[in-house]
């Protein structure tokens, strides 16, 4: 039981990294991993268990999309009942928490230059309200 509870965090944990890596929404993160959204919603929610073969759907996704490299140490071996099983699972991404913290910064600095520039057409504006004013 507390196995399931592991690979379910990290199948999470990797689906989070794989939309904020790619800046995908949930629909568009899911057609890229090969599911419905709706799979996803019911693994988030824990209506439906979490399979092996959408585990290796997201490994494959990952590597497809350059996030993960393919000589990872996460590899999916098809065994002798044709279900996927796993080896050492573990992932080279950076920490969520740091792709958070730089989509964060670069928000602000986007909303940085907005306000510059929303700075320099008020003082145009000004500028031509006082024009008009003297005139």
């Amino acid at each position: 039981m507390q196995e399931d509870s592991l690979q379910l965090a990290t199948f999470l944990d990797g689906y989070d990294r794989f939309k904020l890596s790619l800046g995908l929404n949930d629909e568009q993160a899911a057609e890229r991993i090969g599911v419905s959204r709706q799979t996803i919603w019911k693994i988030q929610t824990k209506r439906q268990k979490l399979t092996k073969k959408l585990f290796f759907k997201l490994q494959q996704a990952e590597i497809d999309a350059g996030i993960k490299p393919s000589n990872t140490n996460t590899r999916a071996h098809l065994n002798d009942s044709n279900s996927y099983t796993y080896r050492n699972l573990t992932h080279s991404y950076p920490p969520i928490k740091k792709i958070k913290i730089q989509e964060i910064e670069r928000t602000v600095a986007e909303f940085r230059a907005s306000i510059e520039e929303m700075q320099s057409g008020l003082k145009r504006l000004e500028k031509a309200i006082a024009v008009l004013k003297a005139d």
